[in-house]
C-alpha cells in the first residue's frame, strides 16, 4: 500500500477511466486528486456530503454523475464547472445513495431511498430510469457491476452480507435470481479480469464493562463479556446500570444492578436501541433506537425504567438524549430533512415542539446539559476538527472550547467541575468553573484505554462517571489490537458458483 498524496480526510468514490484520477469526498466538498502527483481540483462544495452513503460514477463522456446521500443524482464535468441535477427523487423517494458507472458508457447504479426503507437498486440510461432489483425488508449498498455479467451489492446494517445477481448489459434488467457472494462483506469492487475486492468486516467486537479508578486501574468487572457493550450509564443513584448489548443479533438496552448482580433485558424489539440517558429521578430512561429499514431515521423513545410500560417517540431523525437536572427537558441531536444535523432539545410537558439550539457545524453530537443545567457540553466539528464545546443553555452568549486537538463525547462530573471526553484512545479530564464566569483548565490525560475499534460505536459513549465522581465504567475491548475490518482478495470469484 501506499499513500496517495493530498487525500488526507477524504473519502475515494470513484476512479477516472483511465486510472489517472481519483473522485474523492470529505464532508462538504467533491473533489478530484492525481494519483502522481497529489494536484487536488474541487470540483462541487455542497451543503452536505455523507461519503458512506455517496458515490460517483466518472463517464467516458468526462461527466461525474455523483451523489451526497441526501440528494438525487447530480452531475458536474470532470474538468470542473457548475453542477446539475441529472434525476430528482420522483414521489416516495427521499434520495439516492451509492451511485456507480456501467461499462462503456451504458449508464449508472445507485440505491433509491424511499419512504419505506433503502431496498431498491436502479439504473438511469440516458433520461430512462429502470428499477432493477426491489427487495422491501432489506437494506441495500454498494451496488456496482463485475464484468462476469453479475451486480454485487452488500445487504445489512451494521453487519453486512455480499450477495450478486446475475444482469444483462444488453438488457439492463437481472437474468436470475440473487445469491450469497460471502457472510460478512461490503464494498465490492471487481477488475475487468474478474478479481473480486470487498471490504471484510470483523465480527462484533467482544466486549466487557468495567469499573475503573482514576488511574486507569481496573476495579472490578461489572458486566461479563458480550457483543458490543456499549453506552453504559450510571442510574443517579449509582445502584443501577443501563448500557446496550446484542444479544441474539440485535442490540437492545439492558440493565445491571450493582447490589445484587441481576441482569434485566428493559427492550425487545427487533430493532437496535443505544444510547440510553436516565431522568434524575431514576425513574425513566431516555434512549436511541433505529431499525435499518428506515433508513437514517434514528428515534429518541423515553420509558419507564422498571420496564413496565411502553416507550413513547419524543424526537425523530434524533439520537444522544441527555436530560435536564429537573427532568423537564430533553437536549439531543436532530437531522432535519436533507441530513443537516443540529443540537435541538424539547419540554416534556404540554407541546413540547423541538426547539433548535445549535445548528453549526456538520457534526453536532453528545450534548449533556451540565449538572446544574446552566450550561451544555457537546462536541462538533464546526471549526474543521471534531472538538468538545461549552455554551449556555437554553440561551445566553458565550461559546468556550474545552479540548484542544481533538475530542468527544463529554461526560459531566456530578458536581460539574469537571469534563471528561475522549481524544482517541485517551480519557481527558478538563477542569471547568462555570460561575461567576467560564474558566477552562488545560486538559490532562487521565489514561489511555483500549476502547472497541467497531466503527458503529464511534457515536456511542464509551465511558460513564460513577456518582461517586471517583471511578468510572469503561468499555473495553477484550481482544485490543486486532483490526475491526480486512480487505478480501478472491481471484475469479465466480468460479466458486459456476455450475
Amino acid at each position: 500500500p501506499r499513500e496517495v498524496p493530498g487525500g488526507e480526510g477524504t473519502s475515494p468514490l470513484a476512479w477516472s477511466p483511465d486510472g489517472e484520477w481519483l473522485v474523492v469526498a470529505d464532508e462538504r466538498e467533491l473533489s478530484k486528486i492525481h494519483v502522481a502527483d497529489g494536484s487536488r481540483t474541487t470540483l462541487a462544495r455542497m451543503d452536505v456530503i455523507a461519503p458512506f452513503a455517496g458515490g460517483a460514477a466518472w463517464e467516458p463522456d468526462g461527466t461525474i454523475t455523483f451523489c451526497t446521500g441526501a440528494t438525487g443524482l447530480l452531475t458536474v464535468p470532470a474538468q470542473g464547472g457548475s453542477v446539475g441535477t441529472r434525476l430528482e427523487p420522483g414521489e416516495g423517494v427521499q434520495d439516492f445513495h451509492e451511485v456507480s458507472a456501467l461499462p462503456d458508457g451504458r449508464g449508472v447504479v445507485y440505491i433509491v431511498h424511499r419512504d419505506e426503507g433503502i431496498d431498491t437498486i436502479a439504473v438511469l440510461a440516458g433520461s430512462s430510469q429502470k428499477i432493477i432489483l426491489h427487495l422491501p425488508g432489506t437494506t441495500l449498498w454498494d451496488p456496482v457491476y463485475s464484468p462476469t455479467g453479475h451486480l454485487l451489492y452488500s445487504v445489512g446494517g451494521l453487519n453486512e452480507a455480499l450477495w450478486a445477481v446475475p444482469f444483462s448489459l444488453d438488457d439492463l434488467e437481472t437474468t436470475g435470481s440473487p445469491f450469497l457472494v460471502s457472510e460478512r462483506g461490503a464494498q465490492p469492487s471487481v477488475s475487468e479480469d474478474g478479481t473480486l475486492v470487498h471490504h471484510a468486516p470483523r465480527d462484533e467486537a467482544k466486549t466487557r464493562l468495567v469499573r475503573v479508578g482514576r488511574t486507569g486501574e481496573v476495579l472490578e468487572q461489572l458486566v461479563d463479556p458480550g457483543i458490543a457493550q456499549s453506552g453504559p450509564a450510571f442510574s443517579p443513584d449509582g445502584q443501577r446500570l443501563a448500557f446496550g448489548a446484542v444479544v441474539d443479533g440485535n442490540m437492545d438496552l439492558w440493565l445491571l444492578d450493582l447490589t445484587s448482580g441481576r441482569r434485566q433485558r428493559l427492550t425487545f424489539e427487533p430493532s437496535t436501541e443505544a444510547t440510553p440517558a436516565w431522568s434524575p429521578s431514576g425513574h425513566r430512561i431516555a434512549f436511541m433506537s433505529w431499525n435499518e429499514n428506515e433508513g437514517l431515521n434514528t428515534i429518541v423513545k423515553i420509558m419507564p425504567s422498571d420496564g413496565a410500560g411502553e416507550a413513547e417517540t419524543v424526537a425523530e431523525r434524533a439520537s444522544l438524549p441527555s436530560f435536564s437536572p429537573d427532568g423537564n427537558v430533553l437536549a439531543f441531536v436532530q437531522a432535519d430533512a436533507a441530513f443537516n444535523p443540529g443540537l435541538w432539545y424539547r419540554e416534556l410537558q404540554g407541546t413540547g415542539e423541538p426547539v433548535l439550539f445549535l445548528e453549526a457545524g456538520l457534526w453536532d453530537e453528545s450534548p449533556r446539559i451540565s449538572p446544574d443545567g446552566g450550561f451544555i457540553a457537546y462536541s462538533s466539528d464546526e471549526l474543521g476538527s471534531m472538538d468538545v464545546y461549552i455554551r449556555p443553555f437554553p440561551k445566553g452568549d458565550g461559546k468556550w472550547q474545552v479540548s484542544l486537538g481533538g475530542g468527544r463525547t463529554p461526560v459531566w462530573s456530578p458536581s460539574g467541575d469537571r469534563l471528561y471526553f475522549l481524544q482517541d484512545s485517551d480519557l481527558m479530564e478538563a477542569t471547568v468553573q462555570l460561575r461567576p464566569t467560564v474558566t477552562i483548565g488545560t486538559p490532562r490525560v487521565l489514561f489511555t484505554w483500549p476502547f472497541p475499534p467497531v466503527p458503529h460505536l464511534d457515536f456511542t459513549p464509551l465511558f460513564d462517571v460513577d456518582p461517586d465522581g471517583e471511578n468510572f465504567v469503561m468499555v473495553e475491548d477484550t481482544e485490543p489490537g486486532a483490526a475491526w475490518a480486512g480487505i478480501v482478495i478472491v481471484e475469479n470469484w465466480i468460479a466458486e458458483f459456476d455450475d
